[in-house]
């Protein structure tokens, strides 16, 4: 009851008890001089006795409306957030009763979810089950992407648990009621991660889950992650080298969209020209790598280790290593006791080339350096072909491949790869021609300015200064001479230059993939 509406109550209970007598009071007051009016006085217990038992009526009716008021507001505080992900996005709020004060959609196919569906002041349990029931209904979870994410967050730690637990099982008896199959992933959140729900528009559940995911394996990035389905994501969390922690899960994630383990083995073999007879200790894992989901697959030989990411969608090969066990007694008796003998660099570049399936026409950044290791005398044969660098060690004295990786190769490899080539390593303090403007429109060889050395990281990056994150520019001194340390931030990778401050040079620098986004 509002304190109006009490107000009002009270008014009419006041009225009710007090005679009327106004008018009758007023045509009796008329002239009568000379004439003695005799006041009498009149017992008035019942009037006093009538107007205590209003009065007491009143305190009880004021004492029934703040209570109900209070209770009202009791009501309508939110006590528990309930998120149900699966790539629809759905959030409620509830009262400390476990009914339903709203139910929001936090993107489009969620108000698909929602339409139809009146659930507010329902309990919390009817209304999970109501939503489980339109997300099979609309095709969000079937045997494709079958994961579902309940997430609470709530101050009450013990009333948190429980709701997460009935949420729980309430989905999964929906579930059975329905014949579906389902993997449940489960969690109490802190909300303090409604920012980064808010700027990647997913639920305050979803960005948690990610960040438990971050801290477990610190190579994922915040703002790939948070395009994956609550599906993807229960398929990384699946890998045993992710162990995330605080996440109840139940059942298994879906995996036929994709070619299923046994052809990504299929084809992990198939690249390496092996049989599965030839090996042991197969491991198969999903993964997310170069923007896409991956197999994971990893076995050895009796010579060799292997790792060899497979496309889960098409099957191709991604990314392939393979190391030679120097420490098994069986793979040193590969060596053949002759070591002086030497194939010559052209025969290991024809040995990688012929590995690898390509041309020497077709390939780029091709080069072929040798080294000792362990005393023997091996070739390093590299090139990039198809966005792909492959990198080979061959052993001089019998031509076999003692190691080799094939790696995706960026944009932002290929500019390293063009500096490695300009600026030798051993001679950091190459000078171009005075006064000569680089490749990036900002002249060398002579004494710049902190903004100048500025501008020449920003452009050698090719951003502008509006775009980037973190900038900090930095003047020291180093043998006497000027430089400058340039550091930004920009599409998720962080850059980092050294420039000679009395020529313009660069010196160093560094591009690679920011661990988190900001």
């Amino acid at each position: 009851m509002t304190n109006k509406e009490a107000e009002s109550r009270i008014k009419k209970a006041v009225e009710a008890c007090t005679p009327d007598v106004l008018d009758r009071v007023i045509s009796r007051c008329t002239d009568k001089k000379g004439e003695l009016i005799t006041m009498t006085k009149k017992n008035n217990n019942n009037f006093v006795r009538k107007f205590a038992a209003v009065a007491a009526a009143l305190i009880v009716l004021v004492g029934a409306g703040v209570f109900g008021y209070n209770y009202r507001t009791a009501s309508n505080a939110v006590a528990s957030i309930v998120s149900i992900d699966v790539n629809p996005g759905i959030e409620m709020t509830l009262n400390k009763n476990a009914k339903v004060l709203e139910a929001k959609a936090l993107n489009a196919d969620a108000e698909k979810v929602l339409e139809g569906l009146e659930l507010k002041g329902t309990q919390a349990n009817t209304a999970t089950s109501a939503i489980i029931g339109s997300l099979l209904k609309n095709g969000y979870i079937d045997e494709l992407a079958n994961s579902i994410l309940i997430s609470v967050e709530d101050n009450d730690d013990a009333r948190g648990e429980k709701l997460q637990n009935e949420l729980t099982a309430q989905v999964t008896a929906t579930l059975e009621e329905s014949a579906a199959s389902a993997a449940i992933l489960a969690q109490h959140t802190d909300g303090k991660d409604k920012n980064a729900a808010e700027e990647y528009s997913i639920s305050a559940g979803k960005a948690a889950l990610i960040e438990k995911i971050i801290d477990a394996n610190p190579t994922y990035n915040k703002e790939e992650l948070a395009k994956l389905s609550v599906n993807e994501l229960n398929l990384i969390i699946s890998n045993p080298k992710n162990e995330v922690k605080e996440v109840a899960t139940s059942g298994q994630a879906s995996d036929k969209q994709y070619i299923g383990a046994d052809k990504a083995k299929a084809a992990a073999l198939n690249h390496v020209s092996l049989k599965e007879a030839d090996v042991f200790d197969v491991e198969i894992d999903f993964d997310y790598e170069f923007g896409k989901m991956i197999y994971e697959v990893s076995f050895d030989t009796k010579n060799r280790e292997y790792e060899i990411h497979v496309d889960a969608l098409t099957g191709k090969i991604v990314t392939a290593h393979s190391e030679y066990d120097r420490n098994n007694p069986e793979a040193t008796t590969a060596a053949p006791a002759n070591e002086s003998k030497d194939i010559g660099k052209d025969k290991a570049k024809e040995i990688a080339l012929n590995k690898a399936g390509v041309k020497e026409a077709n390939v780029t950044g091709l080069r072929v350096t040798s080294d000792y290791d362990d005393g023997r005398l091996e070739y390093n044969v590299e090139f990039v072909h198809e966005k792909k660098k492959y990198e080979y060690e061959i052993n001089a004295a019998n031509g076999n491949i003692t190691d080799y990786d094939i790696d995706y190769h960026s944009a932002l490899d290929e500019i390293e790869d063009k500096y490695d080539d300009k600026y030798d390593d051993d001679d950091d303090d190459y000078v171009p021609p005075a006064a000569v403007p680089d490749d990036n429109g900002v002249n060398v060889g002579k004494k710049i300015t902190a903004e100048e050395a500025k501008q020449l990281a920003l452009n050698k990056a090719g951003v502008k200064e509006s775009d980037v994150k973190k900038l900090r520019v930095e003047k020291d001194y180093d043998d006497g001479r000027t430089e400058y340390s340039v550091e930004f931030t920009y599409n998720g990778n962080e850059y980092e230059y050294e420039i000679n401050g009395d020529t313009g040079t660069i010196i160093d620098f560094d591009v690679e993939k920011a661990e988190r986004f900001d």
